[in-house]
């Protein structure tokens, strides 16, 4: 048992007092708070710990009962241990889970501001810069954690996943849909893991195409680890714009931003749309969107009407909306608004 007096048990008495309930430290965007019920207050300068005193910190910090705060933080009242180091360079870190078309498109973007890793069930022989290929092992280790998978594949691969999760992880969801993945992510990942909802508003595509600020939509479902305000805080750095919004308000608009807009692309396809040296401007933006929305796996498209509970309604709609019309040319009455 070590003396009252050395740094050993200075780390191991902490009182009623050293329970706050978080600590941030703004000095550094990529600082993260980690939910805590004591802080080491172990006042061992770097280099000079003894091994006795470096063991029980690294048992501390693997431990829930401690806080960690970032670099600028880490002095005289932290423990300076090389487990710390080891944290705070994993803090910068992501994974990717998933390395299709949209999964890669992210992972770049992404190595703008993280060291990115990514699994898939493929081997990837052309890697975009920043970014490297792991096993899932390694994926679910990383303290922020992308799922970017096809949304019926979504709750097989959390199965997959949950097991393989250290503590400390966020699950960051970037499905098309948001009701479906929450429920998923909230019943099958461990209970001390962060869940983030987003959906980026714009893919491989779109992305480029825009003159504003793309949107993405997020959302926090359970952030015990902190470290929502610092993702959206990035996302913003990466050009991006922040839109918070519950999965369920998220669903009802999304079924008609977005699910007509697939559903009327796919419908174009059917009829054969091409381009043409009479287009008008209109025509033209049709054939685009037809092209855009084709250009996307058809499992997206499926899935998008399948698991948005809202877009059922929404295709009753816009078949209403089509009869109407129809029945105006025949009848010749003006059309009724829709009701939605």
């Amino acid at each position: 048992m070590p003396s009252s007096g050395t740094p050993a048990a200075r780390a191991a008495t902490v009182t009623a007092s050293d329970r706050p309930t978080s600590v941030t430290d703004d000095a550094s965007p990529w600082s993260t708070t980690i939910r805590a019920a004591a802080i080491v207050r172990a006042s061992v300068p770097s280099g000079s710990t003894s091994r006795r005193a470096n063991r029980l910190a690294r048992a501390f910090i693997r431990s829930s009962n401690v806080i960690v705060v970032s670099h600028a933080s880490v002095h005289a009242n932290l423990v300076h241990s090389g487990a710390i180091r080891q944290y705070y360079a994993a803090v910068e870190r992501v994974s990717v889970i998933g390395f299709g078309r949209f999964g890669r498109f992210w992972s770049e973007l992404l190595a703008r501001r993280y060291e990115v890793v990514a699994t898939s069930r493929r081997a990837i022989d052309d890697l975009p810069a920043g970014v490297r290929q792991v096993d899932l092992d390694e994926a679910a280790a990383a303290p922020i954690v992308f799922l970017c998978v096809a949304i019926s594949a979504f709750e097989p691969v959390v199965r997959r996943l949950a097991p393989l999760m250290a503590d400390g992880v966020t699950l960051v969801d970037t499905c098309s849909v948001k009701l479906h993945p929450s429920t998923v992510m909230e019943r099958l990942a461990p209970p001390r893991s962060g869940l983030i909802a987003t959906h980026p508003m714009f893919g491989p595509d779109s992305a480029t195409k825009r003159a504003d600020r793309p949107p993405i939509v997020t959302w926090p479902l359970r952030d015990p680890h902190r470290r929502y305000d610092a993702l959206c805080r990035a996302f913003d750095r990466l050009g991006l714009r922040v839109v918070e919004m519950t999965p369920d308000r998220h669903d009802a608009e999304a079924a008609r931003t977005q699910g007509v807009t697939h559903l009327i692309g796919r419908a174009l396809a059917q009829m054969r749309m091409d381009r043409s040296p009479i287009a008008t401007l209109g025509y033209e933006r049709l054939v685009s969107v037809m092209e855009q929305t084709n250009n996307d796996p058809l499992q997206l498209f499926l899935d998008l009407q399948r698991y948005n509970p809202y877009t059922k309604r929404m295709r009753t709609e816009l078949k209403r909306a089509f009869d109407a019309v129809e029945s105006s040319l025949n009848d010749g009455v003006d059309p009724p608004n829709p009701s939605w």
